[in-house]
């Protein structure tokens, strides 16, 4: 469903930004979704879906070859902090329940290739399983080959998972939830795979900030709109999210979920890029969804126009520093009511 008209700055960057970031380095003719956006066709929910699932296809494993190099504060990347908050909250849990050896189950929705969960069990050190879910068969090809043979790889969509009902300990998700079409039915489904008293974590993209005057962020949404505008004499168009992305809408979100009576906690989690303006454009600009649908001619002329206005805003270094604002989602599963 189409969400508010979008303006420049932070918010185009992040709202069309995919959780992949691959340059399209095959020639191919205009797609389809831009032929609609050359006629001024209505974009309808399915063709979002769609639009996902032809990038992921084309370009799996691009979320970890975009974020990855990215840091918070504390030095950790998003995936890092996704981990840390999951296992932190899984060791809480287990040190006010009973004893048991058996591992918790970690479960990544909307797994891609593994990047997550990687990170995860990692940190868990064998004390967890994993499960991945994704609904895309190329990015379940590459979990596979980092996660190896022993952990289990499901193809299913979020909202129907085909797994049995309270299956998981802690189920995660990276930069997922904004592709989910019926966010409320995703959530609930997630919260019937988790235990009584189980975490859900999951790493989202912050709500758009006021651009700050020639910022790298402003430049960008700035340098997308000039060129959206000259080569289709349009806008961009809406894209089908609202303010359920807010804090405040994500907490009462999970209140309004039953398996989250309880509500949810946000914080921020944001990171920071700092590369050259050619690496910034080639490693994590040029993921971005309506931009991976672009003809490779479209795509040069927007690659020259961005590293040509961002080599304006570099350091003596020709270093730029983007910062992309994310939060972190943590939720428990509620308890079952005691019977009186």
């Amino acid at each position: 469903m189409p969400g508010p008209r979008i303006t420049a700055g932070p918010a185009r960057l992040i709202h069309f930004l995919d959780s992949g970031a691959f340059i399209e380095r095959r020639l191919m003719s205009e797609s389809w979704f831009v032929k609609k956006i050359r006629e001024g066709s209505t974009l309808l929910p399915q063709d979002w879906d769609r639009l996902v699932d032809a990038h992921h296809t084309r370009s799996p494993g691009g979320t970890f070859c975009a974020f990855a190099p990215a840091r918070g504060p504390a030095g950790l990347s998003s995936y890092e902090a996704l981990a840390r908050a999951v296992t932190q909250a899984a060791e809480h849990t287990t040190e006010a329940a009973e004893h048991t050896t058996a591992p918790g189950v970690v479960l990544d929705v909307a797994c891609g290739d593994g990047a997550a969960l990687a990170a995860v069990l990692h940190r868990a050190r064998g004390r967890k399983m994993g499960v991945g879910v994704d609904r895309s068969s190329a990015e379940l090809a590459g979990a596979r080959r980092r996660l190896g043979k022993d952990v289990p790889l499901v193809q299913g969509e979020a909202g129907r998972i085909p797994l049995s009902t309270a299956c998981a300990d802690a189920v995660i998700c990276h930069l997922g939830l904004m592709l989910f079409s019926d966010l409320p039915r995703a959530l609930a489904d997630i919260g019937r795979l988790l235990r009584p008293g189980g975490t859900f974590a999951a790493i989202v993209e912050a709500p758009p900030a006021v651009p700050v005057p020639d910022s790298l962020e402003c430049t960008w949404g700035e340098v997308l709109t000039d060129f959206w505008n000259s080569e289709f004499g349009r806008d961009l168009p809406d894209l089908p999210l609202d303010g359920r992305f807010e804090p405040a809408g994500l907490v009462e979100l999970c209140r309004s979920v039953g398996a989250f009576s309880t509500g949810a906690t946000v914080t921020d989690a944001s990171v920071s890029l700092s590369l050259s303006p050619e690496d910034l454009w080639d490693r994590f600009l040029s993921g971005i969804y309506l931009v991976s649908a672009l003809t490779e001619r479209q795509k040069r002329r927007l690659r020259a126009m961005a590293i040509t206005s961002f080599a304006r805003r570099a350091a003596p270094d020709h270093i730029v520093s983007l910062h992309i604002p994310l939060n972190l989602l943590v939720a428990r599963r509620s308890q079952p009511k005691a019977i009186d």
